[in-house]
């Protein structure tokens, strides 16, 4: 419906804001940082598609990388690895059998937009300014880690020597509070942090509304990385888009995850909890816990849901789950239930746009949003002439896929000389009153998997559905003779 061009490859992450701009990461090449999600560049662009900002941060001592959140003021807070040599990394306490040519814990760096091409740095979180070890008693932030949950272990992941340890994939802001969250994909769990600090405060561990300077406020995911717990309590598993849920929206000030499990033996999964705070933010006193909550609120996996990596998920207006399987570039929504309302897989992968029915090559979605018709960026705009993503698009129109399915006698759909009944459950069957010795079906999943085919050897098909999933399915059919192919929306109940 429309789209925006750019120089530069993805840094990841983009966001559409409310006057119709639309905020991006841009990738720029390094010679110094090469971890996933490497940006470097934000970019600007009007709806027309004019570039009407953009700032680079990207040199041998920091780089951005992967997401940014766009404030209430207009300034925008934004990921940056933060480059310290390993001379540096041992004189802290960092274990020297896990440091490589150099160590990049993360910052936040705030940004006010100056002219076209410029910003300043009105604040700025590093964590190298919150760290703790007990690996040597003669060297700075030394202390036990357990009685610190507070600050960051220079050591954990105790066996990694990955330069990227922390690996932060997402930060979000809550305006009533002027809190930060960050998702730490290294650590395995999410921090929280106060916004509220000055210049001075946020480097040290007092100051800001909630007296802590930049130290963390709550954290949540793996009490491992604070010393108390080990994988049995692990809930965070290489996770994404952690997230508030803003207000106006179901469950508003709950978190949302993107858990991906990835390695852990078990698919992915969708999480929502609640905070342990008051209303003022104020987080309850754990002693010598670690952070709760125990169990999440409402979970949410299946057998074929899965992404190694990145992926997101949005609350919709309705209480609805807009989920984006990033690895596969599967994007579906359900509801509460968990039942699955509607499924889009994207056709565009590393190598570009792929045939319809073809599984494309390479992750594909960083993450994706659903803004409704009325969201103020659409107000008195243009859309572009609908146009297919992917090549050799099937020729049907989705508004006859609606309700008029399953409608008419027996739940039957007659079009041209098929005869199909729609939904099905334990059983597949259609009628063909004509067909050529060259005719064949295929039956592809809501994620671009063939899941039956065969050639049509005989006016009545029936294919045994008791194995299946419940969900989307697109029924193909294909004449060779003719050069014909129909497709033909399914529901298995």
């Amino acid at each position: 419906m429309h789209q925006w061009e750019s120089d530069y490859r993805p840094g990841a992450v983009a966001y559409l804001h409310e006057d119709g701009h639309l905020y991006r990461a841009g990738a720029l090449p390094s010679s110094f940082f090469n971890g996933g999600g490497k940006g470097g560049r934000i970019e600007e662009f009007d709806w027309d598609g004019n570039l009407v900002w953009s700032f680079e941060y990207a040199t041998e001592e920091y780089h951005l990388h992967h997401d940014i959140e766009i404030l209430p003021n207009g300034n925008i807070l934004a990921i940056s690895w933060d480059k310290h040599s390993i001379e540096e990394a041992i004189q802290l306490g960092k274990d020297p059998n896990t440091v490589l040519i150099q160590t990049w814990p993360d910052k936040i760096i705030e940004l006010e937009k100056v002219g076209n091409s410029s910003a300043n740095i009105v604040w700025e979180w590093k964590a190298w300014d919150h760290l703790v070890q007990d690996f040597d008693n003669s060297l700075p932030a030394f202390g036990a880690i357990s009685e610190h949950p507070e600050l960051l272990d220079i050591n954990y992941p105790y066996t990694s020597a990955n330069s990227d340890w922390m690996h932060c994939n997402a930060v979000d802001y809550n305006p009533d509070l002027d809190l930060i969250i960050i998702s730490s994909h290294g650590l395995k769990e999410m921090w929280i942090i106060d916004h509220s600090t000055d210049a001075e405060e946020v480097q040290t561990h007092a100051g800001g509304n909630y007296g802590k300077g930049g130290d963390i406020l709550y954290r949540f995911g793996n009490p491992a990385a604070y010393a108390r717990g080990d994988e049995a309590d692990q809930k965070f598993f290489q996770q994404h888009d952690v997230q508030w849920i803003t207000e106006g929206l179901p469950y508003a000030g709950q978190i949302l995850v993107f858990n991906n499990r990835g390695g852990a033996g078990f698919n992915s999964a969708v999480e929502r909890f609640a905070l342990p705070y008051d209303n003022e933010g104020v987080f309850d006193e754990i002693g010598l816990d670690p952070y709760g909550p125990e169990e999440f609120l409402w979970h949410y996996e299946a057998p074929d849901f899965f992404s190694m990596n990145i992926s997101g998920v949005q609350m919709q207006s309705n209480g609805n789950l807009l989920i984006c399987e990033g690895q596969t570039g599967r994007i579906f929504e359900i509801d509460e239930d968990q039942e699955t309302h509607w499924t889009y897989k994207n056709p565009d992968g590393s190598t570009g746009p792929v045939s319809q029915g073809v599984n494309p090559p390479g992750s594909n979605v960083f993450r994706a949003y659903r803004y409704a018709t009325d969201y103020p960026a659409f107000e008195g705009v243009l859309f572009d002439e609908p146009a297919p993503i992917e090549l050799n698009p099937w020729e049907y129109e989705c508004d006859i896929h609606g309700d008029s399915m399953t409608s008419g006698l027996d739940n039957e759909y007659t079009f041209a000389e098929l005869r199909l009944a729609n939904p099905f459950s334990t059983e597949l069957s259609f009628n063909i009153e004509k067909y050529s010795s060259e005719s064949y079906f295929k039956v592809w999943s809501s994620l671009g998997q063939i899941v039956h085919q065969g050639k049509i050897r005989d006016s009545a098909v029936s294919i045994n559905t008791s194995e299946w999933r419940q969900g989307i399915y697109i029924l193909q059919l294909t004449d060779i003779e003719s050069q014909l192919s129909s497709s033909y929306r399914l529901i298995k109940l």
